[in-house]
This record gives structure tokens, C-alpha cells and sequence, in this order.
């Protein structure tokens, strides 16, 4: 299919299983604007590398780009699996959740995210870092749906808990600040 050596990929080892090949460098979706010239950009960027045989690793997050990162990245793996006959079981589709996204394409702000997911008692005014981060699993909940609809997949490879020490640590004791975690890991268990 390609010339890519095989070195340039790993396969998990666990007696018994069967895992895909990752390849060691994957394709990120953080830089840019929350514009369509980018859009264009990482979706063709993403086609390339995943159809040039040699990168199979997707990684991006809800709010990179105000969510326009994700929605990018889901436009390409709609058209590879769709017309380029790549199976979704060939792609690492890795993403992040925490911090409260800004939404480009609908005008939507941070803050008015937050408003309306406390007037729905969701979460609290308390559940929220500096206006930027929270690790509640309601809001948790919310952003795997949206990341989900994004990327338009059913499943995410790998969801991180995005920079949560470092939103959280001037705001909670060790112990406080472990508990919240702790109740963010149940949820994505």
C-alpha cells in the first residue's frame, strides 16, 4: 500500500489480543484560527497523511479552535472512510475534555456554555475554574457528547483529562483537588 517502513509504527503487546499499528507520529489539530482557511487546511493535511499509508494517530481537542479542530478532523475521517475506502478501526482517534470550549460555528461563547449548563443544574458556579476548566462529570458527560458529534464517530480511541492540575491547583487543597480527579476518572472508566 505504501513505501512507509514498518519501524515507523508500534502495535500494543498483550498475550492473547489483537491491536492496530500506530504509527509513531501522529497528525495534532491546536494551531491556527477558528477560521475556514484552516479548516481546509487540517482537513486536507489529515486526508494526506492518513491516505499516504504513513500516519494513522489523529489527536486534537474541544476546544482547539473553538471546537473547529475537531469538526475539521471529523469532515476528513467522514470522507476517508466514506469515499477512500479507509475503515475506521485503521484510525487512533485520540481527543481531550476539561477546559470549556468557546464554540466558533454557532457564535456560542465559554461563558455562555457555563450560564446555561448551571441554570440546567448540570454544574455549579463552584465546579468551574477561572471560568475555563471543569472536571465535573455532568460537564464531562456534555463534552464527550459534543466531541462525539465533532468527530462523528461512535467511540474516541483516547480521551484525555485536559491540563486539570494546572486549572485546578491554586483553587483546591491536594486532597480536594485528588477528589475531584478521582470522580472525573470514575466517570470516563
Amino acid at each position: 500500500k505504501n513505501d512507509i517502513p514498518s519501524r515507523n509504527f508500534r502495535k500494543p503487546i498483550l498475550e492473547g489480543q489483537e491491536f492496530l499499528n500506530l504509527s509513531t507520529v501522529g497528525l495534532g489539530t491546536y494551531l491556527g484560527l477558528p477560521d475556514d482557511a484552516t479548516d481546509f487546511d487540517v482537513y486536507n493535511a489529515a486526508k494526506l497523511l492518513v491516505l499516504s499509508g504513513g500516519v494513522n494517530v489523529l489527536d486534537t481537542a474541544i476546544n482547539y479552535r473553538c471546537q473547529k479542530g475537531e469538526r475539521s478532523l471529523g469532515a476528513a475521517i467522514k470522507t476517508m472512510v466514506q469515499k477512500h475506502g479507509v475503515s475506521r478501526d485503521e484510525l487512533f482517534i485520540a481527543t481531550k475534555n476539561g477546559y470549556i470550549p468557546d464554540d466558533a460555528d454557532k457564535g456560542k461563547s465559554a461563558a455562555m456554555l457555563i450560564q446555561e449548563l448551571i441554570e440546567e443544574e448540570k454544574i455549579t458556579k463552584e465546579d468551574v475554574a477561572a471560568e475555563i476548566h471543569s472536571m465535573h462529570p455532568n460537564f464531562l458527560e456534555h463534552q464527550l457528547q459534543c466531541s462525539k458529534t465533532n468527530l462523528g464517530l461512535q467511540t474516541i480511541d483516547l480521551m484525555y483529562l485536559h491540563n486539570a492540575y494546572e486549572s485546578w491547583s491554586h483553587f483546591l487543597s491536594h486532597e480536594e483537588f485528588m477528589d475531584k480527579l478521582a470522580k472525573a476518572f470514575e466517570f470516563f472508566e
